[in-house]
């Protein structure tokens, strides 16, 4: 999950401080994923959209992805495995109908945040999902996706903090 991390730190001369910042990030995720044994079992999907209309299941490969549901350097949540389609490709709202995930993160653009909402409930295949149904939909920046240390930093704080007031 971090290996930009040393890389990057090597050609800046800055190994030592990347050290303390991996080291740092994995004890908030261990403590993340103990705090967050309270849900064991719910299922969590985690979509991409940027307009409302077309959708990005995350799968392996995604950072976002590991950090939720690594068992060992991630926060070993369990990941909705009934949805059908390619992850980590654009679908249609009809190629997220198979998701029955109890909790999906939306991941969009934050500042269009109401307007992909309004989009989104105008859709049948949309307030017919699980986690919509619960009022389990959570919003999380596109900047999430990233990958580098502020990006890990935001999506487990974003994960941890709406999951664990559960």
């Amino acid at each position: 999950m971090a290996i930009w991390t040393p890389y990057s730190s090597k050609i800046i001369g800055k190994e030592d401080e990347a050290e303390k910042v991996i080291d740092n990030m994995m004890k908030e995720i261990t403590t993340g994923r103990e705090a967050l044994k309270t849900i064991q079992g719910e299922s969590v999907a985690l979509i991409l959209s940027w307009d409302g209309k077309t959708f990005n299941v995350l799968g392996e490969g995604n950072p976002v992805y590991t950090l939720a549901f690594d068992k060992e350097k991630g926060l070993g949540l369990t990941p909705d495995d009934t949805y059908k389609g390619t992850n980590n490709e654009f679908t249609t709202f009809e190629g997220i109908s198979t998701i029955q995930a109890d909790h999906i993160f939306l991941i969009g653009e934050i500042t269009k945040e109401e307007q992909l909402m309004n989009e989104l409930k105008q859709s049948n295949v949309w307030n017919n999902l699980s986690a919509v149904k619960k009022g389990n939909v959570h919003l999380m920046d596109t900047s999430a996706i990233t990958g580098g240390p502020l990006a890990i930093e935001y999506a487990l704080q974003n994960i941890t903090n709406t999951l664990g007031k559960l």
